[in-house]
This record gives C-alpha cells, sequence and structure tokens, in this order.
C-alpha cells in the first residue's frame, strides 16, 4: 500500500511480525516499528495507524451536515492537478477501481453483507448499469467542482442519495462512518496504488489527487476531522488500519466477488486472474478465485505490459497530447449520455 512518490516507515525493517482478526484486539506487543500482516497485505505500524478502539468508535458515527459554504483548506490548483490526473490516468484508474476497490472491497465480510441485497446482486444488466452509473459519477468529477458547476451537482446528488438511504434504513443498516471513510480511500488513495503498478506517479500527482477526493469526501458529509485524505502518510495508515479492522472475507463475499465478474463481458478466468493480480494470491484464495492457467497468466503478462507502455506514452509529449484528446472524447461522450438518460433512471 506504499507510494514510491513518498519516503515512508515501510522501508525500515520491521522489529517482529504480529496479526489477529477482524473486529478482533490488537496483540499487546502491537507498537510502532512492528510488521502488521493479513492476507496479502503487509506494513510497519505507526503511531498514524488507528486502533480498534478508535474504530469501534467510528462505526458508532454517521456523516454530518455539511456547512453551506466551501472547506477553508480547499485549494482549487490541487483540485486541478487532481482532475488532471483523472484524465490522464482514465483507464489505468478504471480497473483499479473495479479489480482492487469494488472486488477487493468485498473481501470484508461487513462489507458484502450490506451490499447482499443491493443492485450488485441482480441479473448482469442491472449489474452493469450499476456499474456504468458509478464510472459516470468518477467521470463527473473532472467537471467544474464549484458551486453551480456540474461535478459539485454530482456530487451533491449522491449526497442526496446516502441521505435518503440513512432516512430509510433502521439504525443497524445504515453505512456507518467507517464505512464512508473506507469507500472514500477505496476512490483515492487505493487508486494510486494501483496505477502505479503501470506508471510512475508524481508527488503533486498524488497529492492533487487525495486533495480531490478529500473535497468530495467533505461534501458527502465526512467531518474533517476523520478525513484522512489531508496526507499520504495518514490516507495509508487509515485505510491499513480499516483493512485489519473489517477484512476477512464470507461465503457472502465469495459470491458476491463471483457474480459482479461474471457480470462483466469477457471470461470469468481471466476477469478472476485480473484481480488476483490486484488483492494477492492469498486474498484471492479466500475469495475462491480460480488460479490462472499458462495460457491466461500470458495474456495478462502481455495486457500488464501494454498498460506499462501505454502509461510511458503519458510522458511523451505530442503523443500524451492525442492520448488526452481521446480520454477527454471518451469522457464527454459518456457525461452525454449521462445527461440523456430516460426517464426515472439515476443519473449517478
Amino acid at each position: 500500500t506504499s507510494l514510491r512518490a513518498f519516503d515512508d516507515d515501510s522501508r525500515r525493517p520491521a522489529t517482529g511480525w504480529v496479526t489477529w482478526g477482524a473486529f478482533e484486539l490488537e496483540p499487546s506487543e502491537l507498537r510502532a516499528g512492528v510488521g502488521v500482516r493479513r492476507f496479502d497485505l503487509r506494513f510497519l505500524w505507526t503511531e498514524e495507524h488507528l486502533r480498534k478502539r478508535d474504530l469501534d468508535e467510528l462505526r458508532k458515527l454517521q456523516r454530518r451536515k455539511t456547512p453551506p459554504d466551501g472547506p477553508p483548506w480547499v485549494d482549487w490548483r490541487q483540485i486541478a492537478v487532481g482532475q488532471e490526473f483523472l484524465r490522464k490516468y482514465l483507464p489505468l484508474a478504471g480497473i483499479t477501481l473495479f479489480y482492487l476497490s469494488l472486488v477487493g472491497g468485498f473481501s470484508a465480510a461487513v462489507v458484502s453483507r450490506a451490499l447482499q441485497n443491493s443492485q450488485l446482486t441482480k441479473d448482469r444488466r442491472t449489474v452493469v448499469r450499476r456499474l456504468i452509473r458509478t464510472t459516470k459519477f468518477v467521470l463527473t468529477l473532472t467537471r467544474d467542482l464549484r458551486p453551480g458547476g456540474q461535478g459539485l451537482d454530482a456530487v451533491q446528488r449522491v449526497r442526496s442519495v446516502h441521505d435518503r438511504v440513512d432516512d430509510d434504513g433502521g439504525v443497524d443498516d445504515r453505512p456507518t462512518l467507517e464505512d464512508h471513510v473506507a469507500t472514500l480511500l477505496a476512490f483515492s488513495y487505493q487508486v494510486l496504488v494501483g496505477v502505479e503498478h503501470f506508471a510512475r506517479l508524481t508527488r503533486d500527482e498524488c497529492e492533487g489527487y487525495l486533495h480531490l477526493w478529500r473535497y468530495v469526501g467533505h461534501e458527502l458529509g465526512v467531518p474533517d476531522e476523520w478525513n484522512p485524505l489531508d496526507s499520504p502518510r495518514r490516507a495509508k495508515a487509515t485505510l491499513e488500519s480499516i483493512l485489519m479492522h473489517i477484512l476477512e472475507p464470507d461465503e457472502t463475499s465469495r459470491r458476491l466477488a463471483h457474480h459482479v465478474l461474471k457480470a462483466i463481458p469477457g471470461r470469468f478466468d481471466h476477469r478472476a486472474a485480473w484481480c488476483r493480480f490486484f488483492i494477492g494470491d492469498t486474498l484471492a484464495d479466500a475469495l475462491h478465485l480460480p488460479r490462472p492457467n499458462k495460457w491466461t497468466k500470458a495474456r495478462l503478462f502481455l495486457e500488464r505490459h501494454f498498460l506499462i507502455g501505454y502509461a510511458s506514452l503519458l510522458n511523451v509529449p505530442i503523443l500524451s497530447q492525442w492520448i488526452l484528446r481521446f480520454h477527454d472524447f471518451i469522457i464527454d461522450t459518456v457525461l452525454k449520455k449521462a445527461s440523456s438518460r430516460p426517464p426515472g433512471e439515476p443519473r449517478y
């Protein structure tokens, strides 16, 4: 979960290794400098990480009403850098969001159980339409996020959906603040981690993309004191803490992961191989994803290196301009279709 653009404690040797189960209390020997592992996750514990008592408190909290004015800390230059990141790394961010953030996120049983009656469990067409709506929302963030802008309008529409879910559901059915923070990290920090498999990111790109989602999180009702996207170090520590707190797949996790992977056009074993690449063999085995045969491995190898080459072209001045124009064409086409949706169909 480390980013190459930042020096962090993950490069130091661990003084020992510990592990524990989801929602369990940490072992007494846990302190800064101790290595933590679960499935394929490996990291060094720091003072920025959150303990079970902190995350238990986070699970008791709900989103709060967003102030009428924008946050005083918003930096529109960084917002623009984050929007440019989305334009530039459009295909890489897309596959990361699907295989790592979404399907990988099903590995948390508490998340899968909350989604077992959602549109993601319906027929193939409904699943694809739900994924397309999420894609449209992310792409709309490349638009104006100031008051009255298309981007902020999309965020406010999503917030209104969350408000209805909070109002209609019982106390036990409402998403907790930990759920919202985890989702925020899945769309932000995890995307940076995934894109770094193919491209070398700059500090400015990473900080700008996190700032973009920090602002989105604020507008969605995540309190600033619990929003970890003010720094890459805090974002990394919070993501790792939440993963240790909730990451434990069960039968619902396996069923949902298989269902969504099979809903996408293409061979299931090929989709499963991509998911395994992002989440690691141990967690993929826990989700009962098939191990790829030699032909699937060869195809995945070629596709990965194609994407690495594609990302390298983004640093070639003339070619990068043509690629960005192509990405802009895709974004414009998708958003135009979103604005001309059939009556009654949600926009995001």
